[in-house]
């Protein structure tokens, strides 16, 4: 550890004389993730990659247990790094949240090979209460996929106490949080359950868009959408630019807003319970 914190002290020291050498330009580092200037940089430990907020990989961490850049485990991160003092603190990620990895290289090949789970040898039942089960989350997907296809956008739900529908902002994925920003964020916190059940909608729902329109794989940007959630509003402008920049496609990305915002609204955690409630108006031309 002294080794590696030495080697980030006298990099961090050099980039300060180059940033003083270039006073008043415009070569300020961006963090890899938000692509804003790097605010409170963060150093993965072994791989001492540090293009990155600490804000963002404290979200990264949440879902993934590696390196955005080299893929090689994350043992913990260290920020608030003074090369003068040598003082730092250091960041100790909790084990990343169950179903996004697990089996998710399998679950895209199969996808790839066949778009959609019969439903058949998944039914639904209502007696047993939501599934638990990662292929679950993916019945309906042909339903999501005709949705998109046609450009369908699902019907407004009122928020009212009877529909316990409620409007969601950033502020709800900060919501509990530890105002220690070296201490994790406890998995039973809102914010927490908040992230779990949106990874869950967007496994599904990324792979009811066209594949050729996805910039990235399927996981990374599950994990990319969970940081934008962090700092913008799911229907605001900001957040359907920034989406639009995983899904290269202006008016997919304005559709994909709205129906996660649909989702993230509602008091559902199942998405069999969640397509059994949404409304849409009739497809024209279909048949």
């Amino acid at each position: 550890m002294h080794s590696t914190f030495e080697a980030i002290c006298n990099r961090n020291t050099q980039t300060n004389i180059h940033e003083d050498a270039q006073e008043g330009g415009d070569n300020q580092d961006q963090c890899a993730i938000c692509l804003d200037l790097i605010i409170n940089q963060a150093v993965i430990v072994p791989c001492q990659h540090s293009e990155y907020c600490f804000r963002c990989m404290r979200i990264w961490t949440t879902t993934s247990n590696r390196c955005p850049i080299c893929v090689q485990p994350i043992d913990h991160l260290v920020h608030r790094i003074d090369p003068r003092t040598k003082d730092f603190q250091i960041f100790h990620p909790l084990p990343i949240m169950p179903n996004l990895n697990n089996g998710d290289d399998n679950n895209r090949q199969s996808q790839a090979a066949s778009p959609t789970l019969p439903a058949a040898q998944h039914p639904p039942n209502s007696e047993s209460g939501p599934s638990s089960s990662q292929s679950d989350h993916f019945i309906g997907l042909d339903r999501r996929q005709f949705i998109y296809r046609h450009s369908l956008y699902a019907k407004h739900i009122p928020s009212n106490r009877y529909t316990q529908f409620y409007p969601v902002s950033s502020k709800h994925f900060l919501k509990d949080r530890s105002k220690n920003p070296s201490e994790p964020t406890r998995r039973d916190c809102p914010s927490a359950k908040l992230i779990a059940r949106t990874i869950r909608f967007l496994q599904r729902e990324l792979r009811a868009i066209q594949p050729e329109v996805l910039a990235h794989p399927i996981e990374h940007s599950i994990r990319v959408i969970i940081i934008i959630l962090h700092r913008a509003d799911s229907n605001s402008s900001e957040a359907v630019h920034l989406f639009s920049q995983l899904i290269r496609d202006p008016q997919l990305a304005q559709h994909f807003s709205h129906e996660l915002t649909c989702f993230l609204r509602s008091p559902y955690d199942d998405l069999l319970q969640w397509d059994q409630v949404l409304q849409y108006p009739t497809a024209p031309n279909v048949y």
